[in-house]
């Protein structure tokens, strides 16, 4: 959590992808704390100080924490928000929901989702592995 009141920019986006990874519930109210620009860390504030690239990454991480959610509601704004391009590091949440998801019509925009989020993955070895697999 240390990392969110970093004055690095790309610290703080992996203690948001690390905070999203462990899929804590209370990882969104951290989130949340952050985007209004102070946390709490060993009983201090803390000022958290962030571009407009962190603030949409703290957006994206609380939608993808959405798709844990209880209600089917939530889990389809969360999956029709990301829809339109998460960024690739959130890809193993977005898998961990579409294997625990129950509705079909949600099901299936997470798996969209994921593909998308594969394709522009910097991992291309892996990526084109994977399609040259699920070619007939």
């Amino acid at each position: 959590m240390e990392k969110l009141a970093s004055d690095d920019n790309d610290d703080k986006i992996a203690a948001i992808a690390a905070l999203v990874a462990e899929g804590d519930p209370k990882a969104a109210d951290v989130l949340r704390q952050a985007a209004e620009g102070e946390i709490t860390i060993d009983g201090k504030k803390v000022e958290v100080v962030m571009n407009n690239r962190v603030r949409g990454r703290i957006a994206e991480a609380l939608s993808i924490l959405k798709l844990l959610s209880q209600e089917k509601s939530e889990r389809l704004e969360a999956a029709q928000a990301l829809a339109s391009g998460a960024d690739a590091s959130m890809l193993p949440l977005v898998l961990k929901a579409k294997e625990k998801e129950t509705e079909p019509d949600i099901k299936a925009m997470l798996e969209m989702t994921a593909a998308g989020m594969q394709i522009r993955s910097e991992d291309r070895p892996t990526l084109a592995l994977e399609l040259l697999l699920i070619q007939p």
